[in-house]
């Protein structure tokens, strides 16, 4: 049985704790090459979703270090400096998501999961001829069609081992 890779993230090295706000690039590194299980782009993590506070203080730490990447070429139109609301580390691209909670079922505090999109399947329910169901209403106060899109499905994971948890284990 597979289960997923968790890295605590309140590791204590020569008697003091490496907090989160210190050590979130090493705990990020240490997800990505525990999940690789092999040497192609299938078989790692390209997906880390951490919480809002977690990302804020990951690009605290990565500032110092940031590299700037020009791309050149007839495609390119304006070279671009920064972040753009995701970040690489090592090959895996960071950003945060207001629906990764703050903490788990067990009281401890989550700073974020890592996915191999590659790994991931959308498995739409029901045997209908679209895939999204619709509804149409008028709303007398906007004079417009209020329009609900609406999909049934799940998310079906491959395996566990193909995804990653960065929590502070008590």
């Amino acid at each position: 049985m597979w289960t997923p890779v968790i890295v605590n993230t309140n590791r204590t090295v020569g008697g003091s704790t490496v907090s989160w706000a210190d050590g979130c690039d090493e705990y990020i590194r240490k997800l990505i090459i525990e999940a690789c299980y092999g040497a192609g782009p299938e078989d790692n993590q390209d997906l880390i979703l951490l919480t809002k506070v977690s990302y804020e203080e990951l690009l605290n730490k990565l500032d110092d270090k940031e590299r700037l990447n020009f791309k050149r070429g007839t495609d390119v139109g304006v070279a671009k400096f920064g972040f753009d609301k995701f970040v690489e580390l090592d090959g895996c691209s960071i950003g945060w998501d207001a629906g990764v909670p703050t903490t788990d079922a067990n009281s401890d505090t989550v700073r974020g999961y890592s996915f191999n999109t590659s790994r991931m399947k959308l498995k739409v329910l029901g045997g209908g001829k679209s895939l999204f169901k619709s509804r149409v209403t008028f709303n007398d106060n906007y004079q417009a069609d209020h329009i609900f899109l609406y999909l049934l499905g799940n998310l079906q994971f491959e395996s566990p081992r193909h995804f990653g948890k960065l929590a502070e284990l008590v």
